[in-house]
């Protein structure tokens, strides 16, 4: 490959002043120009093929002394100079076919896709239905979506090419949702996250060259109390006779999670050919976990979840997670009960239930169909003063 440097004297602007273009030659083959984005006044430029840009002239013998301005200029030729040479040398490393139109496309961008984040976004979540991802895993990344392009409406930025997503760009976001929506930390990050896996899907499309967002670490949460009940106040509710069947029955669908631990979705999917004889020759809960692909509930049914389960006539009828949390709040009322009760907290109940009963955390992670007991510790459970007490009292210090 050769590159030369020519001034279009030609082609001057209104200032009087000329472009510089590069050319690139390969193999003798008919060569290719780009231009450099320099202007110069034609006669400080010194012709030769490899470029010169000459200072102004200080005497009558037209004297050119070096300035700033002609070598910041000569530095930038050598820098695109450079900057083609890699190219070069990167496609003879790969073995590819090396054309001066390739080499120009490459330099210059024209081989990017003008794909807008926009319609990447819309891609990537279209490839995750066809991957078979479970529906509402899907609408969590709608909803994700949705949010993003409220940011893009707002900022005008609609048209929003993927090659032109920066760092820069994903803090302008954040700062939207945290300073304006007052969104919660969590929720931001969730939005971060699909721009972020967007731009490492068009690298895998081959719609940019790299990921520009691969640099970029989510604001950090702030751990929140974990919300669970103590065996007291899930007595208060299981001692408890309400006057509505409806709360009744929401009741026992609340203790059968703080029993088995299973996850809203799975409380709602229960059947008894769950039920099986497990290696102990009691009933077990065995089941495939909806939101994890790959994770097999295996559950000890205690007695109290047995209890609770004859109650519900063995039975779970349909109701959205919306109204089953509503309602729960009426029972926390009614209970006397100063915790904001959700599904979750059911689930998180079961397994402090079993800590405090000196059951080990590593099986209590299995419980609840964790890959690593990490995540168990770090969501679910705490290790509390009864469980510090009972596992301390016969140290001699």
């Amino acid at each position: 490959m050769k590159v030369s440097f020519w001034l279009a004297g030609s082609k001057l602007n209104r200032a009087g002043l000329a472009p510089i273009f590069a050319k690139i030659t390969v193999k003798g083959k008919k060569p290719v120009n780009i231009s450099t984005g320099l202007t110069i006044e034609p006669d400080r430029w010194q012709p030769g093929g490899f470029g010169y840009i000459k200072g102004p002239s200080g005497n009558k013998k037209r004297h050119y002394a070096p300035d700033k301005l002609s070598k910041a200029y000569n530095e930038k030729l050598l820098n695109v100079r450079a900057q083609l040479q890699g190219i070069y040398n990167d496609l003879e490393r790969q073995g590819k076919a090396i054309s001066a139109k390739l080499i120009k496309d490459l330099y210059t961008g024209a081989h990017l896709s003008t794909i807008t984040l926009k319609s990447a976004m819309l891609r990537f979540i279209e490839d995750k239905k066809k991957e078979g991802k479970k529906n509402t895993y899907i609408k969590t990344l709608l909803v994700r979506y949705k949010a993003a392009i409220k940011y893009l409406n707002k900022s005008k930025k609609m048209d929003l090419q993927l090659c032109e997503v920066s760092v820069a760009f994903l803090s302008r976001v954040e700062d939207y949702f945290k300073l304006e929506k007052r969104f919660d930390q969590s929720t931001i990050n969730k939005i971060l996250n699909l721009i972020k896996s967007t731009t490492d899907y068009g690298v895998r499309q081959e719609w940019i060259d790299h990921n520009p967002l691969s640099s970029h670490k989510n604001s950090k949460l702030i751990r929140k109390p974990k919300v669970y009940l103590s065996p007291y106040e899930v007595d208060l509710i299981n001692n408890h006779n309400f006057a509505s069947q409806r709360l009744q029955r929401i009741a026992h669908l609340f203790l059968f999670q703080c029993y088995t631990g299973l996850a809203f979705v799975d409380l709602l999917r229960f059947e008894k050919s769950w039920l099986r004889n497990g290696i102990d020759g009691r009933y077990w809960i065995f089941t495939d976990r909806q939101k994890v692909q790959a994770s097999t509930c295996r559950i000890p049914l205690f007695k109290t979840a047995a209890e609770v389960l004859e109650k519900l006539e063995w039975r779970i009828d349909p109701i959205s997670n919306g109204n089953y949390n509503a309602y729960l709040k009426e029972i926390a009322v009614i209970c006397g009960i100063e915790k904001n009760l959700t599904s979750h907290v059911a689930r998180k109940t079961f397994g402090n239930l079993l800590l405090d009963q000196n059951v080990s955390l590593e099986v209590v992670s299995s419980l609840y169909g964790h890959s690593s007991t990490k995540t168990t510790l770090t969501y679910y459970v705490d290790i509390s003063e009864k469980r510090i007490a009972s596992e301390t009292t016969n140290i001699n210090l």
